[in-house]
C-alpha cells in the first residue's frame, strides 16, 4: 500500500495539470517524464532488480560490496549525463529550473536500492516511513507550486527524492556511501554487466510507452498526446498496482521456489491465480469508473474516453506478463525476458512508426500496442512452462 501511494500521488498530479492547464501542457509534461525516465534507466542500470535476486544469494559482505560498486557505476553514469547534457541545456536556453532535473538519476538510483533492500529484509516500517516521506513532500511541495504548471512538478519530484534519500541514508546499513567513488576500478565493468542484461528489457518497456508518446507527439500532436497521456494514466493505475503486488509477492514467491518442492509450486501457483482475480476486478473498476470520471468532469477530452477500454485491455496484459516474469528471473532467465520484451517491442514501435506515418491514426496504433502486450504474454508463459519442466 505504501507503494501504491507513492506512485499513485505523481500520477493524481496529472488530473491536476489536466484540470488546470491545456492537453498540449499535459503532452509536454508527458515527454518531460518520458525523458527524465530515460535518464534514470541508464544511471540505475537496474540495479533493484539485481539486488533482489541477489540478496536471497550472496552473503552480506559480498552483497555490501557489490552495492558499493553498483552505487559508484550509478555515480559516474550520472556525471557523465552532467558533462553531456549541461551543456546542451544551456546552449538550447532551456528554464534554468528544468536543471534542477540534472541530479534525479542518482537520487533515482540511489533510494530505488535501498527500497529494494528494505523491501527484500521485509523491514515493511521503514518502508513505509520512506515512501510517505517521498509521497507527502511530494504532495505539499506540488500544490505550493501548482500554478507555475511544470515547474512545480519538476520542483515537487526533486524535492521528494531528495528527502526520501535522506532518510534512506539513516535506515539502511548495506549502502556504504562513505565507499562510493567515482574511480573505475577493473570490478567496476564485470559488476555492471549484471544490470545491462536488464537493460535490453527496460528499452523495451521503454520502446513500448516512451517511444510510442515522442511518435504521438511528432505525427498527430502534442495536444492529442495530452488526451492518449490521460486515458493512458488511468489505466497505468493497473501497473502501479502490480507494481506494488509485485514488491510483496516477489520475496514469498522466491522463498517458495528456492525450496523447489512440488508443494512450493502450488503455492506459487495459487499466489499467481489470486493476482490475476485482483489486476482483472481492478482493471474492469478502472475502465468502467474512468470512464464515468471522465465524462462528468473533463469534458475537452472526449478521445480520452473514446480510447480508454483500449488502454485498459493492454495494461491488463501487461501487468500479467509482469508478474509472471519474476519467475524467470530467479530461474536466471533474465536474459531471455529481456530478449522477448525487446524484440516485441522493437517490432512494435517500428509498426506504429509505419503506421503513424501512413495514416495518421491513434486508434491502429493503440491496437497494435494491444497486439504486442498479448504476444509478450503469451511467449512468457510458454517460456514459463519449459522451464518448469526442465527443473
Amino acid at each position: 500500500m505504501s507503494e501504491g501511494l507513492a506512485k499513485l500521488i505523481p500520477f493524481v498530479t496529472v488530473f491536476v495539470f489536466a484540470n488546470q492547464f491545456s492537453s498540449e501542457i499535459v503532452g509536454q509534461l508527458t515527454l518531460l517524464i518520458v525523458t527524465v525516465e530515460i535518464f534514470s534507466i541508464i544511471a540505475t542500470n537496474n540495479t533493484p532488480a539485481v539486488t533482489r535476486i541477489d540478496f536471497f544469494k550472496l552473503e552480506r559482505d559480498a552483497l555490501t560490496e557489490q552495492l558499493v560498486t553498483q552505487l559508484s557505476n550509478s555515480l559516474i553514469i550520472s556525471l557523465l549525463l552532467l558533462f553531456v547534457f549541461f551543456p546542451i541545456l544551456i546552449y538550447k536556453g532551456i528554464p534554468s529550473f528544468y536543471l534542477i532535473l540534472i541530479c534525479v538519476p542518482y537520487l533515482r538510483a540511489y533510494t530505488t536500492t535501498c527500497l529494494a533492500l528494505l523491501q527484500c529484509g521485509k523491514e515493511t516500517d521503514k518502508y513505509l516511513i520512506a515512501q510517505l516521506v517521498f509521497s507527502f513532500s511530494y504532495l505539499i511541495t506540488f500544490f505550493i507550486f501548482y500554478k507555475y504548471g511544470i515547474c512545480s512538478w519538476i520542483i515537487a519530484f526533486s524535492f521528494g527524492l531528495f528527502l526520501q534519500c535522506l532518510y534512506l541514508k539513516q535506515s539502511n546499513s548495506f549502502v556504504l556511501l562513505h565507499k562510493l567513488s567515482i574511480i573505475p576500478r577493473n570490478k567496476n565493468l564485470s559488476i555492471a554487466l549484471k544490470g545491462v542484461a536488464f537493460m535490453p528489457q527496460a528499452i523495451g518497456w521503454w520502446l513500448r510507452s516512451g517511444a510510442e508518446r515522442y511518435l504521438i507527439a511528432f505525427y498527430l500532436s502534442v495536444s492529442i498526446l495530452g488526451q492518449y497521456a490521460l486515458s493512458m494514466q488511468i489505466s497505468s493505475i493497473a501497473v502501479l498496482f502490480v507494481t506494488a503486488i509485485n514488491l510483496a509477492i516477489v520475496p514469498e514467491v522466491n522463498r517458495h521456489l528456492s525450496r523447489g518442492a512440488t508443494k512450493d509450486i502450488l503455492k506459487v501457483n495459487k499466489i499467481y491465480y489470486f493476482t490475476f482475480l485482483m489486476l482483472l476486478l481492478g482493471v474492469l473498476i478502472l475502465w468502467v469508473g474512468g470512464y464515468g470520471y471522465l465524462s462528468a468532469y473533463y469534458y475537452e477530452y472526449t478521445i480520452s474516453r473514446d480510447i480508454l477500454w483500449i488502454a485498459c485491455m493492454s495494461t491488463l496484459f501487461q501487468s500479467f506478463s509482469m508478474v509472471l516474469m519474476n519467475e524467470l528471473y530467479f530461474r536466471s532467465k533474465a536474459v531471455i525476458v529481456a530478449k522477448y520484451v525487446l524484440c516485441c517491442f522493437i517490432v512494435q514501435a517500428i509498426l506504429q512508426l509505419i503506421i503513424l506515418s501512413l495514416f495518421n491514426q491513434l486508434y491502429i496504433v493503440l491496437f497494435v500496442n494491444l497486439i504486442f502486450s498479448i504476444a509478450l504474454l503469451i511467449l512468457v508463459i510458454n517460456r514459463l512452462i519449459l522451464e518448469r519442466k526442465c527443473s
